[in-house]
């Protein structure tokens, strides 16, 4: 007995419609997630069996069930607004543990123990035009309180995709 009002298929739906009108760079890697589909054993019976032959088995990809195509949407989501935070904050925190030196002046100046900024270049080093400079996307710490409520609006979503 379905206790929800809604089927699988709709629940999927309605959040990949949700976050096409909200985030739409996040919809597209769960509907890459689910198109991913899964690999699967199959043992082929196209030969006649013999007493010394083995059985031929290879993996086929097979699309994903729908309640495992919710799955995968929620796990790109958990990725996305959970771990990449957490790696981010790992990142932060050891950066600080480090020591840094200014090449401009002779004199040794450190910098340990103190927040340092963290710049990810968009454009890789080997394809950078020398007349333009790169774009660089500053990344912030997130704070600990926001993961939080992140997980446990995830764990609600969870809940929601019992069927």
């Amino acid at each position: 007995m379905n206790p929800h009002d809604y089927t699988p298929e709709q629940a999927l739906e309605l959040l990949l419609q949700k976050l096409d009108e909200r985030i739409p760079e996040v919809a597209a890697q769960v509907r890459r997630a689910i198109a991913q589909g899964k690999e699967e054993d199959v043992v082929s019976d196209d030969a006649p069996r013999r007493k010394n032959k083995k059985t031929r088995s290879y993996r086929q990809k097979v699309p994903l069930s729908l309640p495992e195509a919710l799955a995968a949407a929620v796990q790109v989501l958990r990725a996305h607004f959970i771990e990449v935070p957490l790696f981010i904050n790992s990142a932060h925190e050891n950066f600080t543990l480090t020591t840094l030196q200014s090449q401009e002046i002779r004199g040794r100046i450190e910098m340990r123990n103190e927040a340092k900024d963290i710049q990810v270049e968009q454009v890789p080093e080997t394809a950078l035009n020398l007349e333009n400079q790169p774009e660089v996307v500053p990344i912030k710490p997130f704070r600990i309180q926001e993961i939080q409520e992140q997980r446990g609006q995830l764990q609600q979503l969870e809940e929601l995709f019992h069927f």
